[in-house]
């Protein structure tokens, strides 16, 4: 049984919560975490765009893994903290509001899906469409929403365990050392796209949830604490990236399934971009446009994704100068940006 913790923490004790669903008080959004989140949502779009357009931009270019390294690793960081202050902070966990999350995060899934589907394979057949119901196969540039769905599922069945883990130093850092030994695992008996989804496989691409669990458990650890700028965390993450580093140049890095650098390279990479997000919190004509783009980072990613998929065999017939590229990129984000905002106005 887990100690109750004073609510003046804002840490919830759910044994004695009656069990009707009540949303609130409302945990406070941390406009930090949503401008983090815009940031990398930016990088994702323009790294989509950069591989589903087939645009030659060397700093966009995925074996270079400087991008992946930090993307997912972040914003899967930011869930776990918006997940602490959005419910795990409060008295009563909203179970409702949890799972409308979920069926968004699905429904967002399976539209990519089946537009990708369409878009690349030029099929659309009830049978198609089923397979990819099913999950027999994960399409790219969306197999990295599936996670989200997963982990909210947790949260919803067993939320306590969460408070458990990231409560305490003696629990939180042997667990993350457990769940990275686990990034040694034998993967080539893996062939099971939803084991995948949870341990990895050589042979599918996917995100699995408990290699990258240390990464959401750590923003629960930091939306509890309400950490910032530590000499602590700073130092950790210079020697992760530099273990990365040093595992890169000799070959060590693999992405898919992560290996045990990867995920600890993406640790210290993604507390840099913490740190740099407080930074751009204060550059207003930067922060208004980042934040907005990640309190919106669903419409964002699926908004994105069917612009590269309903045009990627356009632009893959023609060969465009670096200004038009750049146009284009500009362009798809002001597109996206106006759609956004015309349900507001």
């Amino acid at each position: 049984m887990i100690p109750n913790i004073p609510s003046s923490k804002g840490v919830p004790t759910w044994e004695k919560a009656p069990s009707s669903m009540d949303d609130s008080p409302q945990g406070k959004r941390n406009p930090v975490i949503d401008l983090m989140k815009g940031f990398l949502i930016s990088l994702m779009v323009l790294s989509h765009v950069h591989s589903g357009l087939n645009l030659n931009i060397p700093w966009l270019d995925p074996r270079r893994g400087v991008l992946q390294l930090t993307i997912f690793s972040g914003m899967i960081f930011a869930f776990g903290y918006g997940t602490y202050k959005a419910y795990l902070e409060k008295t009563i966990l909203p179970r409702r509001h949890m799972l409308i999350n979920i069926l968004k995060i699905l429904f967002a899934y399976y539209l990519c899906a089946i537009a990708y589907g369409f878009f690349y394979e030029n099929s659309l057949s009830l049978n198609s469409i089923l397979l990819i119901l099913r999950l027999n196969s994960l399409a790219i540039y969306t197999e990295f929403l599936l996670p989200y769905a997963i982990l909210l599922i947790l949260i919803l069945i067993v939320p306590r365990l969460f408070i458990f883990i990231t409560k305490k130093d003696v629990i939180i850092w042997p667990v993350v050392a457990v769940l990275l030994i686990t990034t040694f695992l034998n993967y080539s008996q893996i062939h099971s796209v939803i084991l995948s989804l949870f341990i990895g496989s050589n042979t599918i691409t996917s995100y699995p949830v408990v290699q990258y669990m240390p990464l959401y458990l750590l923003g629960i650890y930091f939306g509890q604490r309400q950490i910032r700028f530590s000499w602590k965390f700073l130092a950790g993450s210079i020697l992760a990236i530099a273990a990365f580093i040093i595992a890169q140049i000799n070959g060590l890095d693999s992405r898919v399934p992560p290996s045990f650098f990867w995920i600890v390279g993406s640790m210290g990479a993604v507390y840099v971009c913490f740190l740099l997000a407080h930074l751009l919190f204060y550059i207003k004509f930067l922060a208004i446009p980042l934040v907005d783009i990640g309190k919106r980072s669903l419409y964002w990613l699926v908004m994105s994704n069917l612009f590269i998929f309903s045009t990627a065999q356009v632009f893959g017939l023609i060969t465009l100068p670096w200004y038009w590229i750049a146009g284009i990129i500009i362009g798809c984000f002001l597109v996206i940006a106006y759609i956004s905002i015309l349900p507001r106005k």
